[in-house]
């Protein structure tokens, strides 16, 4: 079974930000997962607009906007 390029980022990124802060961490930002994690920010953007789709995270908008 193949994965996607999208499907493995979007893992990627829900396994940083797991692994960085736990279950009662501050919020990520773009700009710090991009850093972690080395995925383009307008990709990861589009990747985390699905995830908050789906509810598997919460965001907040905004500049002080993170990923939660």
């Amino acid at each position: 079974m193949k994965i996607t390029s999208k499907s493995r980022y979007a893992l990627e990124a829900l396994v940083y930000m797991g692994s960085v802060g736990g279950e009662n961490s501050e919020p990520r930002n773009v700009k710090s997962l991009t850093e972690g994690t080395g995925i383009p920010p307008r990709y990861l953007e589009q990747i985390l607009f699905t995830l908050r789709k789906k509810r598997i995270i919460k965001t907040k908008r905004g500049p002080r906007g993170a990923t939660i």
